[in-house]
């Protein structure tokens, strides 16, 4: 149980900082930071560590992606509501 209070509190605390750890390009930092004490304790294998951090990063891009899409939906939908007014 200690492992885990130890790693959630590494995740919080980067989760809160993100920007920060950003900034300065800290995201393999953390990585490696908050790997080792799950992988160390035997919680998890390195495998579902990098699986995670891609499945994570790979989000992120999507998202990125989708949000330039959010002003044509608007656009339609300003435009849908004068043919149903």
């Amino acid at each position: 149980m200690r492992a885990y209070e130890k790693a959630g509190a590494i995740a919080e605390e980067v989760i809160t900082g993100i920007r920060t750890v950003i900034a300065f390009n800290g995201q393999n930092k953390e990585i490696d930071r908050y790997g080792t004490i799950i992988f160390n304790w035997g919680l998890i294998e390195p495998g579902a560590v990098f699986a995670t951090f891609w499945a994570v990063m790979s989000s992120a891009m999507s998202l990125g992606l989708a949000a330039p899409q959010v002003g044509a939906l608007m656009a339609a939908r300003n435009a849908a509501s004068a043919i149903f007014e």
